[in-house]
């Protein structure tokens, strides 16, 4: 066998192989996509969808789009629970807390799944943000815009 012609067998394998490794990859993104889609209508047959956030406000807030944009929100109030804990306190016990900065709920909307929303406050310098949040959110106990320098509205 001459080295073309073992060149050119290597080469339709590993072409039959990617091929295979790709149709298999394909059809596992399509049970993904199904399972994803089956979780989304159920939720939205219980009217427990809630609204995300428009991606130009995710980026705004955290520079990117992606998926963990609301576990990053969940992991810095554990974070912040934390240092609490070191000092004997707990943000659960607090009567009201204020997130200077909200932006469009990356920190509020994973908060109010963990205690009342009406416990929440947010300002924010980006109106837009804000306004998303008053639209999507009125849960909350008082959203507003603040301005870029001292004395805030809140």
């Amino acid at each position: 066998m001459t080295f073309k012609t073992r060149f050119e067998e290597l080469r339709m394998r590993f072409k039959e192989r990617v091929s295979w490794l790709l149709k298999r990859r394909l059809k596992d993104m399509c049970d993904y996509d199904a399972e994803f889609g089956q979780y989304i209508s159920l939720l939205q047959l219980r009217e427990k969808l809630p609204p995300i956030p428009p991606k130009a406000l995710q980026i705004r807030v955290a520079g990117a789009y992606y998926p963990e944009f609301f576990q990053h929100g969940r992991d810095m109030f554990y974070d912040i629970e934390n240092i609490l804990k070191t000092q004997g306190l707990s943000a659960f016990n607090f009567d009201r807390i204020l997130d200077f900065g909200c932006g469009c709920g990356r920190f509020l909307i994973p908060l109010s799944y963990l205690m009342p929303p009406g416990k929440l406050s947010g300002t924010d310098i980006d109106e837009q943000a804000i306004q998303w949040l008053k639209e999507n959110y009125a849960c909350f106990n008082d959203l507003s815009v603040n301005g870029f320098a001292p004395p805030t509205k809140c």
